[in-house]
């Protein structure tokens, strides 16, 4: 009896270490919670790429592969961030409002005749001045929100710094352990529910293929399409515009019409009307409607099968709920219960399918059996013959 109350008050005892130990940890890393989402989505999206660089350079230790890719990756990521940096300082620092509104009022002097002809008692002059007054303001706000997210980072980067450290760790680990990890998950489970799990990891792996993989590789081409184009058309900075669009890209909402319709207002402006018609009809066929509307409708049919509407619903309704984290949270989570459905579905489909084997009628004859009944009758037939004539 002792020995049961003895038993019963240490497992109590363990169990609320055990619960305020769970607690104080989960309170410890929440602040990094968005660290860890944004590791495990970055080690998975790099998964192909540390698997392509290990069959080009036949590497077999996954620590090196995963090193090297990291680095190509934040390699990139670092130029493409400190070119923008560069350009937005450059831009902001020479930006004339006295050019910006005789260039206004030059764009608008065609357009004052066919008003003073419709609209008699017409000033020209104030309302120059009001819409002259009025797009400043708005350059103003832009310019403001602009400088302001420019101090903010500025003020906050030994943060950002640590969050990006700590992130570029967790992702090394998760990339070169990822296969010991999975290993050792499947090693938990049951033996009589391995094949329904792993049926579940692999519908898992096809959706997020498609919400992930697919949809990232789209953004970078629209990306890509829109720097040629800048570049061929003659617009400044084509590779960070592309870069632009493509970061555009991921945000269902935004999209890449958030870049080219402001250069193009920004050409339309300075008297130039054919560049500025051309980006638009440019951007709108080549960064949206192709991309969008062609491409990644067919390639996510392809891959992962999932309709276009549930895409629009993962990516979407996160954004508005949680913010910025929910282009990555909206898609896991959306395409974690796909799985779960289709996996539940053909685990009922071929429960269903063994059942109906298992009802087959006991009386069936085998062919065996057949082949000596057939040839019982030709017996008895016979002696019935033999009978007869006698």
């Amino acid at each position: 009896m002792t020995r049961n109350i003895n038993q019963a008050t240490f497992i109590i005892i363990s169990g609320i270490v055990a619960l305020t130990a769970i607690l104080i940890v989960s309170h410890l890393t929440w602040v990094f919670v968005d660290v860890i989402i944004l590791s495990l989505f970055f080690a998975y999206i790099l998964y192909p790429l540390e698997k392509t660089l290990r069959k080009i350079t036949k590497i077999q230790n996954r620590n090196i592969s995963a090193f090297f890719t990291l680095a190509i990756v934040v390699l990139l990521f670092v130029t493409v961030f400190i070119n923008i940096l560069r350009v937005l300082f450059t831009e902001l620092s020479g930006l004339d409002l006295a050019t910006i509104e005789e260039s206004i009022n030059a764009l608008m002097e065609p357009c004052y005749d066919l008003i003073e002809s419709l609209i008699p008692y017409f000033n020209q002059e104030d309302l120059g001045e009001d819409l002259s007054n009025l797009i400043i303001s708005v350059i103003w706000f832009v310019v403001d929100i602009v400088t302001t997210s420019l101090m903010n980072f500025a003020s906050n980067i030994g943060i950002i710094t640590m969050k990006c450290a700590v992130m570029v760790f967790l992702s090394f680990y998760l990339l070169a352990d990822s296969d010991k990890i999975l290993k050792s998950y499947t090693a938990l489970i049951p033996a009589n529910r391995v094949e329904a799990v792993n049926k579940f990891l692999f519908n898992l792996d096809n959706i997020y293929h498609s919400l992930f993989h697919v949809f990232l590789f789209v953004c970078l081409l629209g990306g890509f399409i829109g720097a040629i184009g800048f570049f061929i058309i003659g617009v400044p900075y084509p590779a960070m515009w592309g870069s632009l669009i493509a970061i555009c890209s991921l945000l269902p909402i935004v999209g890449p019409a958030t870049v080219y319709i402001p250069i193009a207002l920004g050409y339309l402006v300075t008297g130039n009307w054919q560049i500025a018609v051309i980006i638009v009809i440019y951007g709108q066929v080549f960064m949206d409607i192709i991309p969008n509307n062609i491409i990644r409708p067919k390639l996510m049919m392809t891959s992962g099968q999932i309709h276009p509407i549930i895409t629009l619903l993962a990516f979407s309704t996160a954004l508005f709920v949680i913010g910025p984290m929910g282009i990555i949270i909206g898609p896991a989570a959306y395409g974690f219960l796909l799985a779960f459905y289709r996996t539940f579905i053909e685990t009922e489909s071929k429960a269903q399918s063994d059942l109906l084997n298992k009802e087959e009628p006991e009386d069936e004859e085998e062919p065996g059996e057949i082949v000596e009944k057939k040839e019982l009758l030709k017996a008895d037939d016979g002696q019935d013959e033999t009978g007869n004539q006698n």
